[in-house]
């Protein structure tokens, strides 16, 4: 794992590769840092509680289909954050994961069946959820009707 603090602060960093052996990033890894774009390695199962909070350069963020779960607050105050893809696999994001992302237009969620999704996860709720097809009834009766207005079955 990438250990708590390891890039909190570090405005000049606007990306980084992470090494296919990292397979959690701790909580405040990123917080506050000048990443521009995020793609989270295949063997990640965990992002960490406040991980990438306050990342403002941060305009999009892909989550591997082996995260299980997103912690409170990961991706809090991620201003510019305009696309998310999560994973096949993800079943649980907490509080906040995504709120204060107010430039937020699509989020791609893979998981067939909803995760669940706890208080004030999305902020923008004029955003775009793209979801697997044949899945769109399951959403839409789900939490995530909240947060999206628009929910949409991907094409093949």
């Amino acid at each position: 794992s990438i250990g708590e603090w390891a890039f909190t602060s570090c405005f000049s960093l606007t990306s980084i590769t992470l090494p296919d052996r990292i397979t959690s990033i701790e909580r405040l890894t990123f917080a506050y840092s000048g990443l521009t774009t995020m793609i989270i390695p295949d063997r990640v199962t965990s992002i960490g509680e406040y991980a990438f909070r306050g990342c403002y350069l941060l305009t999009s963020v892909t989550i591997s289909d082996n995260v299980k779960s997103i912690d409170e607050y990961a991706f809090y105050e991620c201003g510019s954050l305009k696309s998310i893809t999560i994973g096949n696999s993800v079943s649980l994001i907490e509080n906040h994961a995504f709120n204060g992302c107010g430039a937020l237009t699509e989020c791609y969620c893979y998981a067939i069946n909803p995760p669940a999704i706890y208080d004030d996860v999305f902020t923008a709720k004029s955003a775009t959820l793209y979801v697997p097809i044949g899945c769109g009834s399951a959403y839409k009766s789900s939490a995530w009707k909240y947060y999206f207005e628009k929910i949409v079955e991907m094409e093949e």
